[in-house]
């Protein structure tokens, strides 16, 4: 049986749009309830697609795609979890606490809808990310990694140079 294989265009845009819709549903429910206008909550939704797009594209520099996105899509499932099964937004004092914890306190957190949650969002996308082949990343020289981290590195500098003037 062979694999199924995608250019990266179509693979980047797949992943960064499962990535910004499939796990946004509770911060879209919170920003509703907050009463953020719903053209608001598509442009963050648009703006967290470009970011993902943006990160998955760098990483695809140092062939580094597979993995990062794999790792976006476990640390995803479970925050997705928590978010909407407590009703919460996680910031870095919950993502301090959750470090902290020890062992009793995490293994009454474990559930059966954890788990789940966890199977269905982050290992099924991760084992159908890892299914499909992706063609190697060619820059046209040996040394890719160095041209990719240059054009990013002249970019920035670049748009950093038009903001000062």
């Amino acid at each position: 049986m062979q694999r199924l294989t995608l250019n990266f265009p179509a693979l980047l845009i797949l992943v960064a749009a499962w990535l910004a819709l499939g796990y946004s549903g509770p911060l879209m429910s919170a920003l509703s309830e907050y009463g953020v206008h719903g053209f608001t909550q598509v442009k963050l939704v648009v703006f967290i697609a470009f970011f993902y797009t943006v990160a998955l594209a760098i990483s695809r520099c140092v062939n580094a795609f597979k993995p990062f996105a794999i790792l976006l899509f476990v640390l995803a499932a479970p925050a997705l979890f928590y978010m909407s099964e407590y009703g919460i937004i996680i910031d870095a004092d919950m993502i301090i606490n959750a470090i902290e914890t020890d062992t009793a306190e995490a293994r009454d957190q474990l559930s059966g809808s954890f788990f789940e949650t966890f199977i269905t969002l982050g290992v099924i996308p991760s084992l159908l990310l890892a299914y499909i082949k992706l063609p190697p990343f060619q820059y046209g020289n040996k040394n890719k990694t160095r041209h990719c981290s240059g054009d990013l590195l002249f970019s920035i500098s670049g748009r950093y140079r038009l903001h000062q003037l």
